[in-house]
């Protein structure tokens, strides 16, 4: 599982992050990545929860991000990583400091998200998730516009290289699966 969100994605997941490890552990996991929407906060108790495991879990570390308005996952694949996907969830959620205006933080509020260019700034040692059926690759492919699509995924694919993953989901929720 590379999408798995506690209740620290509030609105979006009820489980708390000890719950999470544990079904994954039941269930036979070895690794599992916490994404919650713009919020590392469930990190710590995941981890704990993971190493409480016999055999310890693998946790991975990642947040799911707008990204121009439409949900993607950040993975952070080494210590350099971690403090990319940090500072996007922090760009998310307060904006830059470097352009700080209480108006416009306020007109934020519950509208997290960075804008491409941010997370281009941001790639190095993060592993990318293309987003899912409300993400960007996968609205444009629904839309019909394959060119969009291809674009959007060598834009991606020239900041992240091997370290991109396009999303495949079945949730069967919706009956259009």
């Amino acid at each position: 599982e590379l999408r798995g969100h506690t209740a620290f994605s509030f609105a979006d997941a009820s489980g708390t992050p000890e719950s999470l490890i544990a079904r994954a552990h039941n269930l036979g996991y070895r690794r599992i990545a916490i994404t919650d929407n713009a919020d590392l906060g469930a990190i710590v108790r995941a981890q704990l929860a993971a190493r409480a495991c016999d055999p310890p879990l693998e946790l991975i570390v990642g947040a799911e991000i707008n990204v121009d308005g439409m949900p993607c996952a950040f993975l952070a694949r080494n210590a350099q990583g971690y403090r990319n996907v940090a500072a996007l969830v922090t760009a998310a959620r307060v904006g830059s400091w470097t352009a700080w205006d209480k108006d416009a933080q306020h007109r934020r509020r519950g509208h997290a998200g960075v804008t491409w260019q941010q997370v281009a700034r941001h790639a190095e040692g993060v592993h990318a998730l293309t987003g899912p059926g409300s993400g960007p690759l996968a609205s444009r492919i629904r839309a019909g516009d394959d060119s969009g699509a291809r674009r959007l995924l060598g834009d991606w694919y020239e900041v992240f290289g091997d370290r991109l993953a396009v999303e495949v989901q079945l949730h069967h929720t919706g009956g259009a699966e």
